[in-house]
């Protein structure tokens, strides 16, 4: 189970930079910042996880809007985290200046992050971020620096902590949009795993797009269903008529399973108003040799469907056909009458795809 034990607030999308490497789409024009309140109430529930050890405040620039981050320095120390900052130091225009930004921070932060690369300044290492260097040093805050290469160039990963040399580009938001053509190429083979996400977390995305909507400066690519109680647009009926309750755009077609006259089982098309119609053509049943085989791998709580019908149809006083066409009828999706399925007793229907 994932144990949460750190939590990255972006207290805004706004910055004083538009990088293209940036996954939260942060720039000068960005809206969207967080209230002193949302700030409170984040804190608080993750309070109520007892295991989250470290808040980081960023963004976007979390320098933009300061006294909110310092509220929210102060909310959260009170509470017992431990915490930490990531900022662009654009406001460390000389050692000065760093000291005075700094200093409200001094024995409250045990981690300030800053950035300094070919994406934020002219220089790999800015003067900007030797006057943090030199202020921090002085204030005894620690302090890390992030470094992110350009795509051309193989950097270190970066995952779970920030590694002291450059690190690779990843592709993320504004990234993926602007930078993966200028990356270098690599045979689809060698990609046989992902070092840093899974496949749970597209779904995690989708669901994300589908419950709250898309983030700022993405594109929505499903209708969110906040639509129904935060807008009151169901109130014209448009929602209904755009997202109809279990709305099924592939439709049903109707089929059983039927015995035959010495009783082996066969597929039946259902037709609306008709007799059930033979489609044996349409069906491929899997053997038990199609299955893998090794230890603990077997069907379980799944009874021959044969055995249960006759043993439903004696419970019920029934005829084994009539019992059948009662409880073993089962709707499958999609309309194309010429829909070849493949069978197996225990696992059930899906497409024969040939």
């Amino acid at each position: 189970m994932l144990k949460l034990n750190g939590l990255h607030l972006l207290l805004t999308y706004q910055c004083t930079f538009e990088c293209e490497h940036c996954f939260a789409w942060g720039s000068p024009w960005q809206t969207g910042t967080m209230t002193i309140d949302t700030i409170r109430t984040i804190l608080n529930q993750a309070k109520e996880t007892a295991s989250v050890e470290w808040i980081y405040f960023e963004g976007g620039e979390p320098f933009l809007y300061y006294q909110s981050m310092l509220a929210g320095i102060k909310n959260a120390i009170e509470l017992g985290f431990k915490v930490g900052v990531v900022t662009n130091s654009y406001w460390a225009i000389s050692e000065e200046d760093a000291l005075l930004w700094l200093s409200p921070l001094a024995g409250k932060v045990q981690n300030l992050t800053i950035s300094s690369d070919l994406f934020h300044f002219s220089e790999k290492v800015s003067q900007q971020s030797k006057y943090v260097t030199r202020a921090a040093d002085q204030l005894n805050i620690p302090l890390s620096i992030i470094c992110i290469e350009q795509p051309e160039i193989h950097g270190a990963s970066s995952i779970g902590q920030i590694p002291s040399e450059a690190t690779s580009i990843m592709y993320r938001g504004r990234a993926a949009e602007k930078l993966a053509l200028k990356t270098s190429l690599y045979p689809s083979a060698v990609f046989s795993n992902c070092p840093h996400e899974n496949l749970v977390d597209l779904e995690h995305a989708r669901l994300k797009d589908l419950m709250l909507g898309a983030d700022a400066g993405q594109t929505q690519s499903q209708r969110p269903v906040h639509r129904w109680w935060m807008t009151r647009a169901h109130l014209s009926g448009t929602l209904q008529r755009r997202d109809p309750f279990r709305n099924d755009p592939l439709g049903r077609s109707h089929y059983a399973l039927l015995p035959d006259e010495d009783d082996r089982i066969d597929f039946y098309h259902l037709p609306e108003g008709s007799n059930p119609v033979p489609v044996a053509n349409l069906w491929r049943v899997m053997a038990e040799g199609d299955l893998p085989k090794g230890p603990g791998i077997e069907a379980w709580a799944v009874p021959c469907y044969l055995d249960a019908l006759q043993e439903l149809a004696e419970a019920q006083g029934m005829e084994l056909r009539n019992c059948a066409l009662k409880y073993g009828t089962l709707d499958l999706p999609g309309r194309k009458p010429e829909q070849i399925w493949r069978y197996h007793w225990a696992l059930g229907f899906s497409r024969y795809r040939g």
